[in-house]
Protein backbone atom coordinates (compact mmCIF):
# COMPACT_ATOMS: atom_id res chain seq x y z
CA UNK A 1 0.00 0.00 0.00
CA UNK A 2 1.27 3.47 -0.93
CA UNK A 3 0.76 6.63 1.09
CA UNK A 4 0.70 10.24 -0.07
CA UNK A 5 0.65 13.28 2.23
CA UNK A 6 -0.69 16.75 1.38
CA UNK A 7 -1.02 20.07 3.17
CA UNK A 8 -4.07 22.06 2.04
CA UNK A 9 -4.82 25.35 3.81
CA UNK A 10 -2.74 24.20 6.78
CA UNK A 11 -4.55 20.85 7.10
CA UNK A 12 -2.77 17.55 6.56
CA UNK A 13 -4.57 14.89 4.56
CA UNK A 14 -3.38 11.43 3.68
CA UNK A 15 -4.31 9.46 0.58
CA UNK A 16 -3.58 5.75 0.59
CA UNK A 17 -3.79 3.43 -2.40
CA UNK A 18 -4.43 -0.30 -2.57
CA UNK A 19 -2.33 -1.01 -5.71
CA UNK A 20 -0.29 0.52 -8.52
CA UNK A 21 -3.39 1.21 -10.61
CA UNK A 22 -4.64 3.43 -7.82
CA UNK A 23 -1.22 5.13 -7.69
CA UNK A 24 -1.59 6.14 -11.33
CA UNK A 25 -4.84 7.88 -10.46
CA UNK A 26 -2.95 10.17 -8.08
CA UNK A 27 -0.25 10.86 -10.65
CA UNK A 28 -2.95 12.24 -12.93
CA UNK A 29 -3.93 14.86 -10.35
CA UNK A 30 -1.24 17.42 -11.14
CA UNK A 31 -3.31 19.97 -9.21
CA UNK A 32 -2.25 18.24 -5.98
CA UNK A 33 1.50 18.44 -6.57
CA UNK A 34 2.00 21.98 -5.16
CA UNK A 35 0.40 20.76 -1.93
CA UNK A 36 2.37 17.56 -1.50
CA UNK A 37 4.57 17.22 1.59
CA UNK A 38 6.68 14.36 2.88
CA UNK A 39 6.31 14.68 6.63
CA UNK A 40 3.82 16.21 9.04
CA UNK A 41 5.66 16.06 12.37
CA UNK A 42 3.21 16.06 15.25
CA UNK A 43 0.43 17.68 13.23
CA UNK A 44 -2.81 15.65 13.22
CA UNK A 45 -4.44 14.36 10.07
CA UNK A 46 -7.66 16.06 9.00
CA UNK A 47 -8.73 13.02 6.98
CA UNK A 48 -7.56 9.83 5.33
CA UNK A 49 -8.86 8.88 1.88
CA UNK A 50 -8.25 5.28 0.80
CA UNK A 51 -8.51 4.39 -2.90
CA UNK A 52 -9.77 0.84 -3.41
CA UNK A 53 -11.59 -0.07 -6.60
CA UNK A 54 -13.02 -3.23 -4.98
CA UNK A 55 -15.14 -1.10 -2.61
CA UNK A 56 -18.84 -2.06 -2.79
CA UNK A 57 -21.92 0.12 -2.15
CA UNK A 58 -23.59 -0.04 1.25
CA UNK A 59 -26.57 -2.42 1.17
CA UNK A 60 -29.87 -0.64 0.50
CA UNK A 61 -31.52 -1.40 3.82
CA UNK A 62 -28.68 0.44 5.61
CA UNK A 63 -28.94 3.71 3.68
CA UNK A 64 -31.54 6.31 2.81
CA UNK A 65 -31.46 8.59 -0.21
CA UNK A 66 -31.07 12.29 0.57
CA UNK A 67 -31.15 13.67 -2.94
CA UNK A 68 -29.40 13.73 -6.31
CA UNK A 69 -27.63 17.08 -6.71
CA UNK A 70 -26.60 18.65 -10.00
CA UNK A 71 -23.08 20.04 -9.78
CA UNK A 72 -22.81 21.85 -13.12
CA UNK A 73 -20.42 19.26 -14.55
CA UNK A 74 -22.39 16.16 -13.56
CA UNK A 75 -24.47 15.02 -10.61
CA UNK A 76 -23.92 13.44 -7.22
CA UNK A 77 -26.32 11.07 -5.44
CA UNK A 78 -26.13 11.28 -1.64
CA UNK A 79 -27.31 8.59 0.79
CA UNK A 80 -27.26 8.71 4.59
CA UNK A 81 -25.94 5.50 6.17
CA UNK A 82 -27.42 4.11 9.37
CA UNK A 83 -24.09 4.57 11.23
CA UNK A 84 -24.20 8.33 10.58
CA UNK A 85 -21.85 8.27 7.61
CA UNK A 86 -22.56 9.02 3.94
CA UNK A 87 -22.39 7.37 0.55
CA UNK A 88 -21.84 9.45 -2.59
CA UNK A 89 -22.09 8.30 -6.21
CA UNK A 90 -20.31 10.82 -8.43
CA UNK A 91 -21.27 10.97 -12.11
CA UNK A 92 -19.86 13.11 -14.91
CA UNK A 93 -21.80 15.31 -17.33
CA UNK A 94 -22.54 12.29 -19.53
CA UNK A 95 -24.06 10.32 -16.65
CA UNK A 96 -21.12 7.95 -16.28
CA UNK A 97 -20.40 6.66 -12.80
CA UNK A 98 -16.91 7.92 -11.89
CA UNK A 99 -16.61 7.29 -8.17
CA UNK A 100 -18.23 5.57 -5.20
CA UNK A 101 -17.35 7.42 -1.99
CA UNK A 102 -18.19 6.14 1.51
CA UNK A 103 -17.35 8.24 4.58
CA UNK A 104 -17.86 8.30 8.31
CA UNK A 105 -19.95 11.07 9.89
CA UNK A 106 -16.97 13.37 10.50
CA UNK A 107 -15.45 12.75 7.04
CA UNK A 108 -12.18 11.84 8.75
CA UNK A 109 -12.16 8.31 7.32
CA UNK A 110 -13.15 8.00 3.66
CA UNK A 111 -12.98 5.21 1.07
CA UNK A 112 -13.39 5.66 -2.67
CA UNK A 113 -13.66 3.31 -5.66
CA UNK A 114 -12.95 4.82 -9.09
CA UNK A 115 -14.46 3.71 -12.36
CA UNK A 116 -14.27 4.28 -16.13
CA UNK A 117 -11.68 5.89 -18.37
CA UNK A 118 -8.66 7.83 -17.12
CA UNK A 119 -10.51 11.14 -17.41
CA UNK A 120 -13.53 9.71 -15.56
CA UNK A 121 -11.34 8.37 -12.76
CA UNK A 122 -9.53 11.70 -12.55
CA UNK A 123 -12.89 13.50 -12.32
CA UNK A 124 -14.19 11.11 -9.65
CA UNK A 125 -11.10 11.30 -7.45
CA UNK A 126 -10.86 15.09 -7.70
CA UNK A 127 -14.50 15.57 -6.70
CA UNK A 128 -14.37 12.95 -3.95
CA UNK A 129 -11.35 14.62 -2.36
CA UNK A 130 -12.96 18.04 -2.57
CA UNK A 131 -16.12 16.76 -0.85
CA UNK A 132 -14.17 15.07 1.93
CA UNK A 133 -11.92 18.06 2.57
CA UNK A 134 -14.78 20.58 2.58
CA UNK A 135 -16.93 18.76 5.12
CA UNK A 136 -14.10 17.51 7.34
CA UNK A 137 -12.64 21.03 7.56
CA UNK A 138 -16.02 22.60 8.38
CA UNK A 139 -15.53 21.52 12.00
CA UNK A 140 -12.40 23.72 12.19
CA UNK A 141 -13.86 27.14 11.28
CA UNK A 142 -13.08 26.57 7.62
CA UNK A 143 -15.07 27.23 4.46
CA UNK A 144 -14.67 26.25 0.83
CA UNK A 145 -16.02 29.12 -1.24
CA UNK A 146 -17.09 29.43 -4.86
CA UNK A 147 -15.07 32.53 -5.68
CA UNK A 148 -12.19 33.98 -7.64
CA UNK A 149 -9.53 35.58 -5.46
CA UNK A 150 -6.62 37.93 -6.07
CA UNK A 151 -3.82 38.86 -3.70
CA UNK A 152 -2.92 42.53 -3.50
CA UNK A 153 -0.20 43.48 -1.07
CA UNK A 154 -0.68 41.38 2.05
CA UNK A 155 -4.42 40.81 1.56
CA UNK A 156 -6.60 38.51 -0.49
CA UNK A 157 -9.80 39.81 -2.10
CA UNK A 158 -12.49 37.27 -3.00
CA UNK A 159 -15.13 37.87 -5.68
CA UNK A 160 -18.31 35.79 -5.66
CA UNK A 161 -21.13 35.50 -8.19
CA UNK A 162 -23.08 32.95 -10.14
CA UNK A 163 -21.05 31.23 -12.84
CA UNK A 164 -20.73 33.44 -15.91
CA UNK A 165 -21.49 36.70 -14.09
CA UNK A 166 -17.93 38.00 -14.14
CA UNK A 167 -15.78 36.82 -11.22
CA UNK A 168 -12.85 35.90 -13.43
CA UNK A 169 -13.31 39.04 -15.51
CA UNK A 170 -13.02 41.20 -12.41
CA UNK A 171 -9.90 39.42 -11.13
CA UNK A 172 -8.36 39.68 -14.61
CA UNK A 173 -9.10 43.42 -14.58
CA UNK A 174 -7.40 43.74 -11.19
CA UNK A 175 -4.26 42.05 -12.48
CA UNK A 176 -4.35 44.28 -15.56
CA UNK A 177 -4.72 47.68 -13.88
CA UNK A 178 -3.80 47.24 -10.18
CA UNK A 179 -0.06 46.86 -9.53
CA UNK A 180 1.23 44.20 -7.13
CA UNK A 181 -1.71 41.87 -7.83
CA UNK A 182 -1.65 38.15 -8.56
CA UNK A 183 -4.25 35.37 -8.84
CA UNK A 184 -4.52 33.03 -5.85
CA UNK A 185 -7.35 30.80 -7.10
CA UNK A 186 -10.06 31.14 -9.75
CA UNK A 187 -12.86 28.93 -8.44
CA UNK A 188 -12.64 27.34 -4.97
CA UNK A 189 -10.38 29.02 -2.42
CA UNK A 190 -10.41 28.10 1.28
CA UNK A 191 -11.21 30.57 4.08
CA UNK A 192 -10.16 29.90 7.68
CA UNK A 193 -10.71 31.74 10.96
CA UNK A 194 -7.51 31.58 13.00
CA UNK A 195 -7.18 33.43 16.32
CA UNK A 196 -10.17 35.58 15.43
CA UNK A 197 -8.81 36.65 12.02
CA UNK A 198 -9.88 35.51 8.54
CA UNK A 199 -7.31 34.09 6.12
CA UNK A 200 -7.76 32.90 2.54
CA UNK A 201 -5.81 30.11 0.82
CA UNK A 202 -5.27 28.72 -2.62
CA UNK A 203 -6.46 25.16 -3.21
CA UNK A 204 -6.10 22.23 -5.66
CA UNK A 205 -9.52 23.16 -7.08
CA UNK A 206 -9.58 26.11 -9.46
CA UNK A 207 -12.22 25.39 -12.09
CA UNK A 208 -11.17 25.85 -15.71
CA UNK A 209 -8.17 28.00 -14.79
CA UNK A 210 -5.13 25.89 -13.80
CA UNK A 211 -4.19 28.01 -10.78
CA UNK A 212 -3.19 25.53 -8.08
CA UNK A 213 -1.13 27.62 -5.67
CA UNK A 214 -0.18 26.76 -2.11
CA UNK A 215 -0.39 30.39 -0.91
CA UNK A 216 -2.26 32.32 1.79
CA UNK A 217 -3.09 35.92 2.77
CA UNK A 218 -5.21 37.85 5.24
CA UNK A 219 -8.74 38.13 3.88
CA UNK A 220 -9.27 41.81 3.01
CA UNK A 221 -12.84 41.75 1.67
CA UNK A 222 -15.49 39.64 -0.04
CA UNK A 223 -17.27 41.26 -2.97
CA UNK A 224 -20.30 40.04 -4.88
CA UNK A 225 -20.29 40.89 -8.59
CA UNK A 226 -23.50 42.38 -9.99
CA UNK A 227 -23.74 43.50 -13.62
CA UNK A 228 -24.72 47.15 -14.06
CA UNK A 229 -24.35 50.06 -16.48
CA UNK A 230 -22.28 52.09 -14.01
CA UNK A 231 -19.56 51.16 -11.55
CA UNK A 232 -20.16 51.64 -7.83
CA UNK A 233 -19.55 49.71 -4.62
CA UNK A 234 -22.11 49.03 -1.87
CA UNK A 235 -21.13 47.99 1.68
CA UNK A 236 -23.60 45.36 2.94
CA UNK A 237 -25.19 45.06 6.36
CA UNK A 238 -24.47 41.80 8.26
CA UNK A 239 -27.83 40.17 7.48
CA UNK A 240 -27.66 40.94 3.76
CA UNK A 241 -24.02 39.87 3.74
CA UNK A 242 -24.99 36.55 5.34
CA UNK A 243 -27.70 35.92 2.75
CA UNK A 244 -25.29 36.65 -0.10
CA UNK A 245 -22.16 34.93 1.19
CA UNK A 246 -23.75 31.77 2.62
CA UNK A 247 -24.83 30.29 -0.76
CA UNK A 248 -21.25 30.64 -2.03
CA UNK A 249 -20.00 28.22 0.65
CA UNK A 250 -19.93 24.43 0.39
CA UNK A 251 -22.54 23.06 2.76
CA UNK A 252 -24.68 20.05 3.66
CA UNK A 253 -27.97 21.63 4.68
CA UNK A 254 -29.45 18.28 5.71
CA UNK A 255 -26.63 17.59 8.18
CA UNK A 256 -27.25 19.61 11.35
CA UNK A 257 -23.67 19.52 12.63
CA UNK A 258 -22.03 20.54 9.37
CA UNK A 259 -24.70 23.14 8.62
CA UNK A 260 -24.29 24.80 12.02
CA UNK A 261 -20.49 24.75 11.64
CA UNK A 262 -20.78 26.51 8.29
CA UNK A 263 -23.26 29.07 9.68
CA UNK A 264 -20.97 29.84 12.61
CA UNK A 265 -17.92 30.26 10.38
CA UNK A 266 -19.81 32.46 7.90
CA UNK A 267 -20.87 34.61 10.87
CA UNK A 268 -17.25 34.84 12.06
CA UNK A 269 -16.09 35.87 8.59
CA UNK A 270 -18.77 38.58 8.40
CA UNK A 271 -17.77 39.82 11.87
CA UNK A 272 -14.13 40.24 10.80
CA UNK A 273 -14.39 41.07 7.10
CA UNK A 274 -16.34 43.71 5.16
CA UNK A 275 -18.73 42.35 2.53
CA UNK A 276 -19.57 44.40 -0.56
CA UNK A 277 -21.53 44.29 -3.79
CA UNK A 278 -19.72 45.65 -6.82
CA UNK A 279 -22.21 46.92 -9.39
CA UNK A 280 -20.04 47.05 -12.48
CA UNK A 281 -19.45 46.87 -16.20
CA UNK A 282 -16.82 44.60 -17.73
CA UNK A 283 -14.57 47.61 -18.32
CA UNK A 284 -11.20 47.50 -16.48
CA UNK A 285 -12.04 50.82 -14.80
CA UNK A 286 -14.40 48.82 -12.54
CA UNK A 287 -11.35 47.27 -10.89
CA UNK A 288 -10.02 50.71 -10.01
CA UNK A 289 -13.38 51.77 -8.56
CA UNK A 290 -13.54 48.58 -6.51
CA UNK A 291 -9.93 48.78 -5.34
CA UNK A 292 -10.25 52.40 -4.19
CA UNK A 293 -13.24 51.46 -2.00
CA UNK A 294 -12.39 48.10 -0.47
CA UNK A 295 -8.60 48.32 -0.11
CA UNK A 296 -8.60 50.58 2.93
CA UNK A 297 -6.61 49.31 5.87
CA UNK A 298 -5.51 50.87 9.12
CA UNK A 299 -3.44 49.30 11.88
CA UNK A 300 -3.83 45.94 10.13
CA UNK A 301 -7.61 46.21 10.47
CA UNK A 302 -10.19 46.65 7.73
CA UNK A 303 -11.65 50.12 8.03
CA UNK A 304 -15.36 50.80 7.97
CA UNK A 305 -16.97 52.13 4.80
CA UNK A 306 -19.60 54.82 4.58
CA UNK A 307 -21.21 53.26 1.55
CA UNK A 308 -23.63 50.99 3.41
CA UNK A 309 -27.09 51.46 1.97
CA UNK A 310 -30.22 52.04 4.09
CA UNK A 311 -32.75 49.24 4.33
CA UNK A 312 -35.88 49.56 2.23
CA UNK A 313 -39.03 47.51 2.12
CA UNK A 314 -38.07 46.11 -1.28
CA UNK A 315 -34.58 45.28 -0.09
CA UNK A 316 -35.97 43.54 2.99
CA UNK A 317 -38.15 41.31 0.80
CA UNK A 318 -35.14 40.39 -1.34
CA UNK A 319 -33.19 39.43 1.77
CA UNK A 320 -36.07 37.30 3.08
CA UNK A 321 -36.26 35.45 -0.23
CA UNK A 322 -32.52 34.76 -0.08
CA UNK A 323 -32.81 33.55 3.51
CA UNK A 324 -35.63 31.17 2.58
CA UNK A 325 -33.49 29.69 -0.17
CA UNK A 326 -30.81 28.98 2.44
CA UNK A 327 -33.16 26.84 4.53
CA UNK A 328 -32.00 23.23 4.93
CA UNK A 329 -33.52 20.47 2.85
CA UNK A 330 -36.95 19.44 4.15
CA UNK A 331 -37.10 15.71 3.61
CA UNK A 332 -37.88 12.57 5.56
CA UNK A 333 -34.24 11.96 6.37
CA UNK A 334 -33.86 14.99 8.64
CA UNK A 335 -35.87 16.81 11.27
CA UNK A 336 -33.66 19.84 10.77
CA UNK A 337 -35.79 21.85 8.35
CA UNK A 338 -35.40 25.44 9.52
CA UNK A 339 -32.48 27.80 8.95
CA UNK A 340 -31.23 29.04 12.32
CA UNK A 341 -29.35 32.30 11.85
CA UNK A 342 -26.69 32.96 14.49
CA UNK A 343 -27.63 35.70 16.96
CA UNK A 344 -24.48 37.67 16.20
CA UNK A 345 -25.74 38.04 12.63
CA UNK A 346 -29.44 38.66 13.18
CA UNK A 347 -29.46 40.75 16.40
CA UNK A 348 -27.35 43.68 15.09
CA UNK A 349 -29.69 43.84 12.09
CA UNK A 350 -32.68 43.83 14.45
CA UNK A 351 -31.15 46.71 16.38
CA UNK A 352 -30.54 48.68 13.21
CA UNK A 353 -34.12 48.27 12.04
CA UNK A 354 -35.47 49.24 15.46
CA UNK A 355 -33.30 52.36 15.54
CA UNK A 356 -34.80 53.32 12.18
CA UNK A 357 -38.24 53.32 13.80
CA UNK A 358 -39.45 49.81 12.93
CA UNK A 359 -40.77 47.09 15.22
CA UNK A 360 -39.46 43.56 14.77
CA UNK A 361 -41.13 40.22 15.49
CA UNK A 362 -38.49 37.63 16.32
CA UNK A 363 -38.93 33.87 16.89
CA UNK A 364 -37.50 32.79 20.24
CA UNK A 365 -34.72 30.26 20.70
CA UNK A 366 -33.45 28.63 23.85
CA UNK A 367 -35.06 27.76 27.15
CA UNK A 368 -33.87 30.63 29.34
CA UNK A 369 -37.35 32.20 29.58
CA UNK A 370 -39.30 29.10 30.56
CA UNK A 371 -41.92 28.36 31.69
CA UNK A 372 -43.87 31.30 30.17
CA UNK A 373 -41.99 31.34 26.85
CA UNK A 374 -40.95 28.26 24.89
CA UNK A 375 -38.18 27.59 22.38
CA UNK A 376 -39.24 27.58 18.68
CA UNK A 377 -42.87 28.09 19.68
CA UNK A 378 -43.25 31.73 20.71
CA UNK A 379 -42.29 35.09 19.23
CA UNK A 380 -41.36 38.45 20.72
CA UNK A 381 -42.52 41.85 19.47
CA UNK A 382 -39.51 44.13 19.89
CA UNK A 383 -39.19 47.90 19.83
CA UNK A 384 -36.70 50.56 20.85
CA UNK A 385 -35.46 50.27 24.42
CA UNK A 386 -36.60 53.45 26.14
CA UNK A 387 -37.25 53.94 29.87
CA UNK A 388 -36.12 50.41 30.73
CA UNK A 389 -37.16 49.40 34.24
CA UNK A 390 -36.94 46.38 36.54
CA UNK A 391 -39.14 43.55 35.29
CA UNK A 392 -38.79 44.40 31.58
CA UNK A 393 -37.70 41.69 29.15
CA UNK A 394 -34.90 43.01 26.93
CA UNK A 395 -32.49 41.80 24.28
CA UNK A 396 -28.97 42.74 25.29
CA UNK A 397 -25.34 41.83 24.74
CA UNK A 398 -24.42 40.27 28.09
CA UNK A 399 -20.99 40.23 29.69
CA UNK A 400 -20.69 36.61 28.54
CA UNK A 401 -20.40 37.89 24.96
CA UNK A 402 -23.78 36.41 24.00
CA UNK A 403 -27.02 38.12 23.00
CA UNK A 404 -29.82 37.17 25.40
CA UNK A 405 -33.51 37.85 25.88
CA UNK A 406 -33.73 38.10 29.68
CA UNK A 407 -35.54 40.05 32.34
CA UNK A 408 -34.04 43.11 34.03
CA UNK A 409 -33.78 42.35 37.77
CA UNK A 410 -31.60 45.25 38.93
CA UNK A 411 -30.35 48.62 37.68
CA UNK A 412 -27.44 50.50 39.25
CA UNK A 413 -26.68 53.59 37.18
CA UNK A 414 -25.58 52.26 33.77
CA UNK A 415 -25.05 48.73 35.11
CA UNK A 416 -27.91 46.31 34.48
CA UNK A 417 -28.39 42.83 35.95
CA UNK A 418 -30.28 40.33 33.80
CA UNK A 419 -31.80 36.97 34.67
CA UNK A 420 -33.70 34.60 32.43
CA UNK A 421 -36.92 33.25 33.94
CA UNK A 422 -35.59 29.74 33.34
CA UNK A 423 -32.11 30.52 34.69
CA UNK A 424 -30.54 30.62 38.14
CA UNK A 425 -27.36 32.57 37.31
CA UNK A 426 -27.59 36.28 36.39
CA UNK A 427 -25.71 38.11 33.64
CA UNK A 428 -24.71 41.75 33.48
CA UNK A 429 -24.60 44.42 30.81
CA UNK A 430 -24.39 48.17 30.32
CA UNK A 431 -27.44 50.20 29.36
CA UNK A 432 -25.82 50.90 25.96
CA UNK A 433 -25.71 47.14 25.32
CA UNK A 434 -29.52 46.84 25.42
CA UNK A 435 -30.63 46.37 21.81
CA UNK A 436 -34.42 46.23 22.22
CA UNK A 437 -37.25 45.79 24.68
CA UNK A 438 -40.06 43.24 24.35
CA UNK A 439 -43.47 44.90 24.30
CA UNK A 440 -45.48 41.75 23.58
CA UNK A 441 -45.23 38.01 23.00
CA UNK A 442 -47.08 35.75 20.57
CA UNK A 443 -47.53 32.51 22.47
CA UNK A 444 -48.67 29.03 21.39
CA UNK A 445 -49.28 30.10 17.79
CA UNK A 446 -51.89 32.71 18.70
CA UNK A 447 -52.35 35.71 16.42
CA UNK A 448 -53.22 38.01 19.31
CA UNK A 449 -50.22 39.09 21.37
CA UNK A 450 -49.85 39.12 25.13
CA UNK A 451 -48.66 42.66 25.84
CA UNK A 452 -46.19 43.20 28.66
CA UNK A 453 -48.47 45.98 29.89
CA UNK A 454 -51.35 43.53 30.20
CA UNK A 455 -52.63 41.92 33.37
CA UNK A 456 -51.45 38.40 32.45
CA UNK A 457 -47.80 39.37 31.94
CA UNK A 458 -47.69 41.71 34.96
CA UNK A 459 -49.16 39.09 37.30
CA UNK A 460 -46.85 36.40 36.00
CA UNK A 461 -43.82 38.72 36.30
CA UNK A 462 -44.52 39.73 39.89
CA UNK A 463 -45.21 36.16 40.98
CA UNK A 464 -42.21 34.62 39.23
CA UNK A 465 -39.77 37.25 40.49
CA UNK A 466 -40.95 36.70 44.09
CA UNK A 467 -40.50 32.94 43.70
CA UNK A 468 -36.77 33.30 42.98
CA UNK A 469 -35.69 31.57 46.26
CA UNK A 470 -37.48 28.36 45.29
CA UNK A 471 -37.21 28.75 41.51
CA UNK A 472 -34.77 25.86 41.05
CA UNK A 473 -37.30 23.42 42.50
CA UNK A 474 -40.14 24.78 40.37
CA UNK A 475 -37.98 24.60 37.23
CA UNK A 476 -37.02 21.02 38.03
CA UNK A 477 -40.70 20.04 38.37
CA UNK A 478 -41.56 21.88 35.16
CA UNK A 479 -38.73 20.13 33.30
CA UNK A 480 -39.89 16.69 34.45
CA UNK A 481 -43.50 17.42 33.51
CA UNK A 482 -42.51 18.92 30.14
CA UNK A 483 -40.32 15.92 29.27
CA UNK A 484 -43.03 13.46 30.31
CA UNK A 485 -45.69 15.20 28.24
CA UNK A 486 -43.35 15.31 25.26
CA UNK A 487 -42.74 11.56 25.50
CA UNK A 488 -46.47 10.88 25.73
Amino acid sequence: MSEYLYNIAGFYIEITTANMVACSNLNMLTSLEPFRVYERGNNPLLLTLHIDDTLQPVVKDRRQRIRVFETGNGDTAVDKIDDGGYQFIIRDIYGGGCALLITNAAFSKCDVALNGSKSMRHFGLNNALMLCFSYAASAHKTLMVHASVVRHGDYGYAFTAKSGTGKSTQTANWMRVIPDTDLMNDDTPVIRIIDGKAYIYGSPWSGKTPCYRNVMARLGAITQISRATENHVERLSPLIAFSIFMPACSNMKWDKTIHENVCDTVSAVIATTPIYTLHCTADPISATVCHDTICIHGNDTICDSSKEQPATQGRAKQVLKRILRLAPVNDNSSKYAVLSLPNKVIIPEVGRLINEGHTVTLPLRGNSMRPFLQHARDKALLCKAENVSIGDAVIALADTGQFVLHRVVAIDGDNVTLLGDGNLTPEHCNTKDIVAIARAFYRKGRKQPDYTTGIKWRLYSKLWMRLLPIRKYLLAIHHIMFRSLKQL
